[in-house]
């Protein structure tokens, strides 16, 4: 595909981005739904933390797979089968609610169910946007895709607090389930419209197509230590993302929640507005580490107060750091990375990535019960010092957690600025198409 076929083909990655949209719209309020259900059905921190782990672990496990088969077979294929079956578990789920008597460690396997062909669907459908974007469009796309990513904590909130509090779970589950009914015919008109994947890898082995993914990403110095460091912010971001809910829902109600978090969306809302017409060609070391620090400002700032207008304010800060250091991240590894190479950087990549939030899920719950809740419960060790600054009783010990991920997060984010492989990388990456140095 050449490039004047390529910039025809922006308006064609906007219908999929309609797609993405209307689909992460559904998911995000089902999410929020099941995290307000499952800490009202066992009021433990840990259990909404397992269920986001049951969310996270099976597409991770098989994610490099989907990558190699998003190199091999036809990638608007692959998405077309993985957003069928992904419904499968939905209905399971639905079907067990509304029968009654649900055991949680029911959700856990139905979340698993559903979640596990995101693992095929994701690389193939991030190489399906190389296929359709040139290099100049990288950046816009990826603040779209963004601003499709933020609907989960934009729209969906707002929305699943409001309808948790005039009709149930069963609703919810059953919106997620029709967006297939959108999903399914904009991937069909890519198919028909943008053609059979062009692969040159389908004549080799699967064991080899593994191998090379993985060689590309760990001989690249500068991607490898991206994506390590990559992963160690995500485990800060999923206790952020996990423990939250059980921290609010001790002082205030759903609604107000869906609430704090729609309107403190509205960061990622604008962040990604303004990357749709703004193109990052350079300097992507320097606006990753000017980002990531407010990140971790913004997630200290959360964890000290109780109050749902200042929440709403630091989380709005928050959701509008994250957008241009994601738009960074996604624009060096694509612009580093062959396109027939495409799905199984993106499969590996992500797998390293995505490690991070695995742990996250899976000690959140732990260390809050545990762990820092009791630390500063009344009479707590830490009660009458960090006390003081998060406060005492159920939930403050979470609000500790997130004090201490943001000064970490801000030490990750002096890593990268100093890291001469990932500045390597910069360079490489800010040559555009002509061969000119970006400004």
């Amino acid at each position: 595909m050449n490039h004047i076929q390529k910039n025809n083909s922006f308006g064609k990655f906007l219908f999929l981005w309609s797609g993405e949209l209307i689909a992460n719209i559904g998911s995000g309020i089902s999410a929020f739904g099941l995290s307000v259900y499952v800490f009202e059905l066992t009021a433990r921190a840990t259990d909404v933390a397992l269920v986001m782990l049951f969310a996270f672990l099976p597409p991770l496990l098989v994610m490099p797979l989907g990558g190699v088969l998003a190199d091999r077979f036809d990638r608007r294929v692959l998405m077309l089968i993985a957003d069928g079956f992904s419904v499968i578990g939905l209905l399971a789920m639905y079907f067990i609610v509304l029968f009654g008597n649900i055991e949680v460690w029911q959700i856990y396997i139905c979340v698993a169910a559903s979640s596990v062909f995101t693992g095929l669907l994701s690389p193939a459908f991030k190489a399906t946007i190389t296929d359709l974007l040139a290099e100049e469009q990288f950046s816009r796309g990826s603040g779209l895709m963004q601003l499709a990513g933020a609907a989960k904590f934009l729209v969906a909130p707002a929305l699943a607090g409001i309808l948790l509090s005039i009709t149930d779970i069963k609703t919810l589950l059953i919106i997620d389930i029709c967006t297939l009914f959108y999903t399914w015919p904009v991937t069909m008109f890519i198919k028909r419209t943008l053609g059979k994947s062009q692969i040159k890898s389908a004549g080799e082995k699967m064991l080899d197509n593994l191998i090379s993914g993985w060689k590309y990403v760990v001989t690249n110095k500068g991607l490898l230590n991206l994506v390590i460091l990559l992963a160690l912010l995500n485990f800060f971001i999923g206790l952020l993302q996990t423990l939250f809910t059980p921290m609010v829902l001790v002082f205030s109600d759903a609604k107000t929640l869906g609430l704090i978090e729609t309107i403190g969306a509205t960061g990622m809302l604008i962040g990604s507005i303004v990357l749709g017409f703004v193109s990052i060609r350079s300097k992507y070391v320097s606006i990753m580490f000017f980002f990531l620090s407010l990140t971790g400002a913004s997630t200290i700032l959360i964890g000290t107060t109780t109050n749902p207008i200042m929440l709403t304010f630091f989380a709005f800060l928050f959701f509008l750091t994250i957008s241009p250091s994601e738009t960074c991240i996604d624009v060096m590894m694509r612009k580093s990375t062959p396109n027939d190479l495409q799905g199984r950087v993106w499969g590996f990549s992500t797998f390293i990535t995505q490690l991070g939030y695995i742990l996250a899920y899976g000690l959140a719950g732990v260390l809050a019960d545990y762990i820092f809740n009791p630390l500063l419960i009344e009479g707590g060790v830490l009660s009458s010092t960090v006390g003081r600054i998060v406060g005492t009783g159920q939930g403050r010990g979470i609000a500790f957690q997130f004090v201490i991920s943001g000064m970490l997060m801000f030490v990750i984010a002096i890593i990268i600025y100093k890291n001469k492989s990932i500045r390597e990388m910069e360079k490489r990456c800010s040559i555009d198409t002509n061969g000119n140095q970006g400004e």
